[in-house]
């Protein structure tokens, strides 16, 4: 009997070895590539892409509206969620692209890619990344350091890709006077894509076996620059993959 108890008991014990494993040492692992600043006192500044600006149709409650693209949504969830887990006590400000409030100059995430983010367009002007990104949504091209595709086949069905390429830049804020200050930009060819990069990304950076090198190289690089191939069904990712890993 004694040695069924201490089976029993064992068992009993593995929900919470594998929660302390998930939110101790996972998490400690996580936060390190993240690297944001623990303090309470410092936020997290997130840009969503401005999609439209138009007035809502509610008689007397009629307000003029800024709206977010499906992805970014999407994108701010897996976001959110993340900060929620790895940062519970730290702040975060979601502003849109078209209507910034601050000088985002605190750790940065900007979802949404040049063409339509004026946030991102500024970011690809810094010194450190302007010679190494380039994202065309409008001629769907991107090069991003020794990777480039030209002309991208998104095959759309019904108006939706079944495809995209999901771009994440990891650098630090060269608008913030602190240098230790992070930027996470993520962007995709499409709408879709972006929403797909941070899930790709936060998944990957969680994994097991995350390759020790390119752990490394997103902590001590000025800049890591990675490219993701996201598969949808009707908009919704089903699933992707790392296809090109540099750092500078």
């Amino acid at each position: 009997m004694e040695i069924v108890g201490v089976i029993l008991g064992f068992i009993g014990l593995q929900p919470v070895l594998a929660l302390l494993y998930e939110r101790v040492i996972r998490g400690f692992g996580v936060r390190r590539l993240i690297d944001f600043d623990s303090s309470q006192k410092c936020r997290v500044d997130i840009v969503c892409t401005t999609g439209a600006s138009a007035p809502s149709r509610w008689g007397t409650s009629a307000a003029h509206r800024t709206l977010a693209p499906e992805g970014e949504v999407r994108g701010l969830a897996a976001v959110g969620t993340a900060l929620g887990k790895w940062y519970p006590r730290k702040d975060f400000r979601v502003e849109m692209s078209a209507r910034l409030a601050s000088q985002c100059d605190h750790d940065l995430v900007v979802l949404g890619g040049p063409d339509a983010n004026e946030c991102a367009r500024n970011v690809l002007t810094w010194p450190s990344l302007a010679s190494l990104v380039s994202i065309d949504a409008s001629n769907s091209t991107v090069r991003i350091g020794g990777f480039s595709e030209v002309n991208y086949r998104h095959e759309f069905v019904d108006g939706r890709p079944t495809r995209d390429l999901c771009v994440v830049i990891c650098s630090r804020n060269a608008w913030s006077a602190n240098s230790k200050k992070r930027l996470f930009c993520f962007a995709g060819l499409t709408t879709y894509g972006t929403g797909a990069a941070p899930q790709l990304f936060l998944d990957r950076i969680g994994e097991k076996g995350f390759d020790r090198r390119q752990k490394k190289a997103i902590r001590k690089s000025v800049v890591t620059l990675m490219v993701f191939s996201a598969h949808f069904n009707n908009g919704y990712l089903q699933g992707g993959r790392l296809i090109h890993f540099e750092s500078h």
